[in-house]
């Protein structure tokens, strides 16, 4: 094994590294509304071209560490989407309940009509 493919190994170990921290912190945080679904994609094109190119020149360097990190990258896209799934249903579902007091109309509409109404909304639309 010579300097080029030592240096060769490194840069893609490296660089595969810099993929799995970020999938590290997308996994222990589930949050990813600060990834870029895009971003992920256009990088997932690029390392499929990457091994192209290494199966072309016939680099099993090239071909290993870019599979890694395409490997790395699906798993990334896979939780972004299914991370801001959850993201979205949690803002979804802690929306405060509304109140049929609590809008302009429906406190006149109370007002004017017997107590009796106002006891029965509030059993039916507890706060």
């Amino acid at each position: 094994m010579n300097t080029e493919q030592l240096v060769d190994i490194a840069a893609g170990v490296l660089t595969s590294a810099s993929l799995l921290a970020q999938l590290l912190k997308m996994m222990k945080d589930k949050e990813v509304k600060d990834v870029s679904p895009w971003m992920l994609l256009i990088l997932f094109l690029g390392l499929v071209l990457w091994i192209v190119y290494g199966v072309m020149k016939n680099d099993w360097a090239i071909i290993v560490t870019n599979a890694f990190s395409v490997l790395l990258n699906a798993i990334m896209l896979f939780l972004r989407f299914r991370y801001q799934k959850t993201e979205e249903f949690r803002k979804f579902t802690n929306k405060p309940k509304r109140k049929c007091y609590g809008n302009y109309f429906a406190v006149h509409i109370v007002r004017l009509l017997p107590r009796k109404f106002s006891t029965l909304c509030k059993q039916i639309m507890p706060n």
